[in-house]
């Protein structure tokens, strides 16, 4: 989802995305009102991040099961953000090339982990 969006939500159970040569998962310049949720979904194999956000007005990020693992880069990254709420249950982030969780230039958000193993991250764990 890329470019001038104003209102969007992406909705994935029970799925698989992988081998992507960027991002596994990637929402760009939505102004206002994303709203994302992963259910025993996984993400791997990614060149750069399992999942990117970036230039988000406002929304929510639920991952609940999910998986990310093998990404070149981070497995869930947020940059130039504002008012994004992400949340996680029961749910890993494996082998990131670089963080397990980067979170870069976000105002007024918030994350909130529950029973989430974060493993093998290259830099740091969490990033914020």
């Amino acid at each position: 989802v890329w470019g001038g969006s104003t209102s969007t939500d992406v909705a994935m159970a029970r799925s698989e995305v992988s081998g992507a040569g960027a991002n596994g998962i990637f929402l760009g310049e939505i102004s206002n009102s994303v709203r994302v949720s992963l259910v025993d979904t996984r993400v791997g194999a990614c060149g750069q991040h399992a999942l990117h956000g970036e230039e988000i007005g406002s929304g929510s990020i639920t991952l609940q099961d999910t998986h990310f693992v093998d990404s070149g880069e981070s497995g869930l990254s947020l940059s130039k953000s504002d008012s994004v709420h992400m949340s996680a249950i029961g749910s890993t982030i494996r082998r990131a090339g670089s963080h397990g969780i980067l979170m870069s230039s976000v105002h007024s958000s918030w994350i909130e982990l529950i029973e989430v193993h974060i493993e093998g991250a290259n830099q740091d764990g969490i990033s914020v």
